[in-house]
């Protein structure tokens, strides 16, 4: 929830920030249970960041970034800068 709040904020305000986003991907019928889970895995496509939003397929959002992990990932890092920035300069 908080990825997508922060994305939908970042392009009402005009932000720039990285966007998480994944392509559709065309399933087959798979088996039940973890088998099927493994092999759903097997057809989705990568994930990509980008400067623009874009549909994140994987989680059926229309626009995604990554920020609740500033101190694992360097992007979630960035976001949180970009936030940090924005505020800062609406303050002043």
């Amino acid at each position: 929830m908080a990825g997508e709040a922060v994305a939908a904020y970042a392009v009402r305000e005009g932000i720039p920030c990285v966007f998480s986003t994944q392509e559709a991907t065309e399933i087959p019928a798979l088996p039940d249970g973890m088998a099927g889970m493994y092999a759903l895995r097997r057809f989705m496509k990568r994930g990509q960041l980008k400067s623009l939003p874009s549909r994140h397929a994987g989680i059926g959002l229309d626009g995604y970034t990554q920020i609740t992990s500033p101190i694992r990932r360097y992007q979630d890092l960035i976001v949180h800068q970009q936030l940090r920035a924005h505020i800062l300069d609406t303050v002043s």
